[in-house]
């Protein structure tokens, strides 16, 4: 009996807790349109990516604006990463990083080197930039994909040729010296 009077008294204040932990927040957007896929700050606002497109905060997310359509591959935004004056997104198609110097007002597609890939993830790492991606050609169920690097911040990207880099990467970390990826096989680290 006083085995679950303890489990009762522990488990009202864990909802407690619970309940007064979430009445600090509240959703901020964008509107009540598509699901947001990816959020990022650069330069002092918010860029949120969705299914229909990329949407902008300048006043930390009480508004917000959809940005002009900048891919003729899709508006299913599904990455975005801010480093130095750039913004760069990428969609749910193969061959879609684009990147941005104008916060979004206009898009340059400098893939060149990520033929086929879908980019998941982007870090920063020993100040060259690091893109984990999956094939977008992937067939019966074989992925395949990796890291890939641009030491000309995104303009050029070159596959990182070792065998555990050949397995899709859906998440890279740099944290100090180290980069942390994680694939369809595991995680790595690299330093």
């Amino acid at each position: 009996m006083k085995q679950s009077r303890l489990f009762l008294f522990l488990f009202a204040s864990l909802l407690l807790l619970a309940a007064k932990g979430n009445s600090q927040w509240r959703q901020i957007g964008p509107g009540s349109g598509p699901p947001v896929s990816c959020l990022v700050e650069h330069q002092n606002k918010l860029y949120a990516g969705t299914t229909s497109g990329l949407f902008v905060s300048t006043d930390l997310g009480s508004t917000w604006n959809q940005l002009p359509r900048f891919s003729y591959w899709g508006d299913d935004v599904r990455m975005l990463y801010s480093s130095g004056e750039y913004l760069f997104a990428a969609t749910a198609n193969e061959d879609t990083l684009f990147c941005s110097t104008d916060g979004g007002l206009s898009w340059l597609h400098p893939s060149s080197g990520l033929t086929y890939q879908i980019v998941k993830s982007m870090t920063s790492f020993n100040g060259k930039l690091f893109a984990g991606t999956v094939d977008g050609q992937a067939h019966w169920g074989i992925s395949s994909g990796g890291v890939y690097c641009s030491s000309d911040s995104g303009i050029s990207w070159q596959h990182i040729d070792s065998l555990a880099m050949r397995f899709s990467t859906d998440r890279l970390l740099s944290h100090g010296h180290i980069l942390i990826a994680l694939t369809n096989n595991g995680i790595y680290r690299s330093s």
